[in-house]
């Protein structure tokens, strides 16, 4: 039976990047990395609403199996983790323009045509603005700038934008809140410029158009179909114990 995706999510559809076998994996196996516990998964919970309890106790035997069991779908942390999840909250909460973000509609959840396909997803925080919050393990503008472009993040943010707009609302500006997963636990935002989400646009469109293609022919290759040359300059130095020797 030919594969086909009947509602895009923004999170399978970024797979695009890697490849379209990348694409129908996510796709049928529903593989997220929000479904495992991470610190930011917590914060993200605490800041945004959602279902997130405390296990006090470590992650083994049959107190945690059945503690696990009577809260399948939820977000499970221990204390420790807990607390520098909410340590992370409390640093968002405490930015005088990250906590003016945050004003608006929490976890929206929305379906609309985008594209020429039914999409869906759902939505940081949609008001005046549409805000996407993010952890990271490096909050310094310049290198969380480089995660965002790699992430894909403007192109996410675009996504939502244009939903909103398929919608009838006003979307208004773009902003990324990043916090840093480790105390002090900063904070940097980012406004996404116009060039910017017009890349985020012309990605999108790239990739829906690919994905179009790849359903059309039912095929779903790999990072490369055809054998790639392995070739090495001829002053380059040898690599050995991960340490450059310079050639003979």
């Amino acid at each position: 039976m030919t594969f086909r995706i009947e509602e895009l999510h923004f999170s399978d559809l970024k797979q695009m990047a890697k490849s379209p076998a990348h694409v129908r994996h996510a796709v049928e196996t529903g593989w997220t990395p929000a479904r495992y516990l991470t610190i930011g998964t917590l914060a993200h919970a605490i800041l945004l609403g959602g279902d997130y309890v405390v296990f006090e106790g470590q992650r083994r035997g049959k107190a945690w199996e059945a503690f696990e069991a009577e809260h399948e779908g939820w977000t499970i942390a221990t204390r420790k983790e807990f607390d520098e999840a909410e340590a992370m909250a409390h640093a968002v909460l405490a930015h005088p323009v990250a906590v003016r973000l945050l004003d608006g509609e929490k976890e929206r959840a929305w379906a609309a045509t985008m594209y020429g396909r039914k999409c869906a997803g759902r939505i940081d925080v949609s008001g005046r603005a549409t805000v996407e919050l993010k952890t990271t393990n490096d909050a310094e503008p310049g290198r969380f700038q480089r995660q965002c472009l790699r992430m894909g993040y403007h192109a996410q943010l675009a996504w939502y934008q244009d939903a909103r707009r398929a919608l009838g609302e006003d979307p208004g500006e773009a902003f990324i809140i990043g916090v840093e997963s480790k105390a002090p636990f900063p904070v940097t935002i980012f406004r996404l410029t116009p060039r910017a989400l017009l890349e985020g646009q012309k990605l999108n469109r790239l990739w829906v158009e690919r994905l179009a293609a790849c359903e059309a022919a039912d095929e779903w290759p790999g990072y490369v179909q055809s054998v790639v040359d392995l070739d090495i300059a001829e002053d380059a130095g040898l690599i050995i114990d991960g340490e450059e020797v310079e050639a003979a």
